[in-house]
């Protein structure tokens, strides 16, 4: 990550049937994650317990701007998928933890 990068986090809440179709996109989410190596710092499912399918996503990623970030998710089969039914955006501003080095 370059000085001019900052940490975008989003959390994606799955609509009704965006589980159904999260299946389905799956190989080509993870085909396009491929495709932008480094940009995205942590990533994965939201869910609601321990072993049971996921309800959203959360992903951090590394851009200079937010909108590079948004480019970033809009760009992924899941969201062209159409599976979200709600999509919030905040600055990660890492302050501890093991992930953080």
């Amino acid at each position: 990550m370059s000085t001019a990068e900052v940490l975008y986090a989003v959390q994606a809440v799955d609509s009704l049937e965006g589980n159904k179709r999260r299946a389905e996109l799956r190989p080509a989410h993870a085909e396009y994650l491929g495709t932008i190596p480094g940009r995205v710092a942590l990533g994965g499912g939201i869910v609601t317990e321990a072993g049971q399918p996921a309800t959203g996503s959360f992903l951090i990623y590394h851009a200079a701007t937010l909108e590079e970030a948004k480019a970033l998710f809009e760009n992924d089969p899941l969201f062209k998928g159409g599976i979200y039914q709600s999509v919030t955006w905040s600055v990660f501003n890492g302050a501890m933890g093991s992930l953080l080095g």
